[in-house]
């Protein structure tokens, strides 16, 4: 009786948690359909252990937040890979919450679960939220501000900051996020929003501006982020360790950037849901520009268009959706009500299920297209091979010996230390290998077949991987073509020297 009363005096709560289960089962089933991890996995991993070992990690490239969060689930939950997992599928269940409740501000129950729905199924924040990838924890937090700074409340001002200064330590667009959401505030709220904006921004400098802080005691440097790179300067190109250096890629048109970018954003969210979405603006809900704000430096950057880079506009979108199917449900409803043509059709419930309808339509879409498609294949490699050239080393490799390889898989199997293997000739490749100390070195055939054809031979000629005197292949297992995965061991160059003879 007592559980009865307090879901009648919260009515949000069933909702809220249907939408919550409904988000868990699809998450559930995509986990079981991959290994949760891309080229990025590993480090946040191997951060997550330096951390937990020495409390520092100077040669980290990505930033320290999300692997902490791993380090702290690591306490508590077994293996390698599953706290990882679980940070992120946490957080990806909390941002359905969080959605529900910033619809539900300015919008009635049904459009509410409409909105958290649209977020709880789509299949790129539903993949993102099994990986070990910081997108997942990144957009709880950042969500979790903006719905703090629409109570309009000094306190929710500091702790909104608070939690964008956190989101920084994940990943540094934070930045600014936490900008255009104070000038919104400031410029919205009148002389309450002024001191929300301020209070806001004051903690955010000093939440994320204390990163800087412990980057400088970690490694020596004073930098804001791991990742302050310049990358106006053209893309990023494949690491090259030649004498004659590559020249650098032109820059390219932002124009171009942009369009390739507005394309991901096509991707995750069809046309149908952007047409409801911008029918969903207005100034009550400026506060979800903040975290659109990326999206407006993405053509400046040297990022590769990807899914994961522009799916921090989907809760946005999702509630603004929400906002626009209940704006044409209305008028509909009210044309369907002057036209006695209409007034048995376009009632208020048919209306509403009109623009339910569309909105499945464009979440359809997505799963049917590229977004979809990501999510069902989301492995990057032959996960079954990889593991088992990784399991072959941990055994039978020296320990802690350096593994080098364009993937850091393998390594990361073996829990071994990584390098990246360039994009060079083989002889510099292996002549890069010695000069590292790198022990081993992994040639995947599918790798090898895009991005590293030099190495073809190493895996497709027999008679030059047996006359290649500084490599011996020790391991070798291939599946489904396309599959396969060797190990060399690199022979130090001073024995390639005496084993040669005069």
């Amino acid at each position: 009786m007592r559980a009865a009363s307090s879901a009648a005096s919260h009515p949000d709560v069933l909702p809220v948690l249907a939408c919550v289960l409904a988000g868990l089962g699809l998450r559930l089933w995509l986990a079981g359909t991959n290994s949760g991890l891309t080229m990025d996995s590993p480090e946040y991993v191997r951060i997550a252990e330096a951390l937990a070992a020495s409390g520092r990690c100077p040669d980290a490239y990505q930033n320290h937040g999300y692997s902490m969060f791993i380090a702290l689930a690591q306490h508590v939950l077994p293996g390698r890979e599953l706290p990882g997992r679980i940070v992120s599928l946490v957080a990806g269940l909390v941002l359905i919450a969080i959605t529900y409740a910033l619809a539900r501000r300015t919008l009635g129950r049904p459009w509410a679960v409409g909105a958290a729905l649209l977020v709880a199924l789509h299949p790129t924040l539903a993949v993102y939220s099994g990986a070990i990838m910081s997108e997942a924890t990144f957009l709880a937090l950042v969500y979790g501000a903006v719905l703090l700074l629409v109570r309009s409340e000094t306190r929710a001002g500091t702790v909104a900051g608070t939690l964008l200064g956190a989101a920084f330590w994940v990943r540094p667009e934070a930045a600014l996020v936490a900008l255009v959401a104070g000038v919104v505030t400031f410029a919205t709220g009148g002389v309450r929003g002024r001191r929300v904006a301020l209070a806001l921004l004051l903690a955010a400098t000093l939440v994320g501006g204390a990163y800087a802080g412990f980057l400088r005691w970690e490694r020596g440097v004073w930098t804001p982020t791991p990742k302050f790179v310049s990358q106006v300067e053209g893309e990023r190109a494949e690491f090259t360790v030649g004498l004659v250096p590559r020249p650098a890629p032109p820059a390219r048109d932002a124009f171009r950037r942009a369009g390739e970018h507005a394309g991901q954003v096509v991707r995750v969210w069809p046309w149908a849901l952007l047409a409801l979405s911008a029918l969903g603006w207005s100034r009550r809900r400026a506060l979800l520009l903040a975290p659109l704000a990326p999206l407006a430096v993405l053509p400046f950057v040297a990022e590769p268009a990807d899914l994961r880079l522009v799916m921090v506009a989907i809760p946005a979108l999702a509630v603004l959706a929400a906002a626009g199917g209940a704006r044409v449900a209305a008028r509909l409803a009210a044309w369907g009500a002057l036209s006695h043509s209409l007034v048995r059709v376009a009632t208020p419930a048919t209306a509403s299920v009109l623009v339910l309808a569309v909105g499945a339509l464009g979440l359809t879409r997505s799963w049917a297209g590229w977004a979809g498609a990501r999510a069902t294949n989301f492995d990057d490699g032959p996960m079954t091979e990889l593991r088992a050239a990784g399991a072959w080393l941990r055994a039978n490799g020296l320990p802690g010996a350096l593994v080098m390889d364009r993937k850091s898989y393998v390594p990361f199997f073996a829990e071994m230390p990584h390098a990246q293997l360039p994009d060079d000739d083989i002889t510099t490749v292996i002549t890069w290998a010695q000069a590292r100390n790198a022990r081993y070195l992994i040639v995947e055939e599918y790798v090898a077949a895009t991005l590293r054809p030099q190495l073809q031979p190493l895996i497709a000629d027999r008679a030059r991987r047996e006359a290649e005197t500084r490599l011996v292949p020790v391991y070798a297992v291939r599946g489904a073509p396309g599959t396969g995965v060797a190990i060399f061991a690199v022979l130090p160059a001073e024995a390639v020297v005496t084993a040669t003879p005069p």
